[in-house]
């Protein structure tokens, strides 16, 4: 399958090392790209279990789908467009995501917008409420 053409004139002229389209195997595990804040980044890794919801369709007639990360970029990225820093996730889907998926018969397409929540772990109400706090009395008592 091919993505992304950014040539269309017969004939015209092309800037050298200029991509021309990206090919993309139509038959292939499903594999989502996702953006993780650097803020975030401490707690994702390869093997951390995920649930994605593919925001084109309904969300009150497709469930959660369940995946798991497979890579981590070893390196901090910026977006293009803004400038915004990054790091890229890899997220595949586990057998019964997989599974699942198929039995809802939905017609994926390359560079459909999914959303994907990656599980860094539990916390209580009280942790939770109670971090900010505790962030900043933490630094409130470094003498400088």
């Amino acid at each position: 399958m091919i993505l992304g053409m950014t040539v269309h004139t017969i004939g015209g002229v092309i800037r050298p090392a200029t991509p021309l389209l990206d090919i993309v195997p139509s038959v292939s595990d499903l594999v989502i790209e996702a953006k993780v804040s650097p803020v975030d980044i401490d707690r994702v890794e390869a093997g951390k279990s995920a649930d994605i919801r593919f925001s084109s369709f309904s969300s009150n007639t497709t469930p959660v789908i369940e995946g798991r990360v497979i890579q981590v970029s070893a390196d901090r990225l910026e977006d293009e467009k803004d400038g915004t820093p990054y790091y890229l996730a890899r997220v595949g889907l586990t057998e019964e995501g997989a599974k699942r998926l198929v039995g809802l018969n939905l017609k994926l397409q390359p560079g459909m917008p999914a959303e994907v929540f990656i599980n860094t772990g539990e916390r209580t109400m009280l942790q939770y409420l109670m971090q900010p706090a505790t962030n900043a009395f933490a630094r409130s008592l470094i003498e400088e």
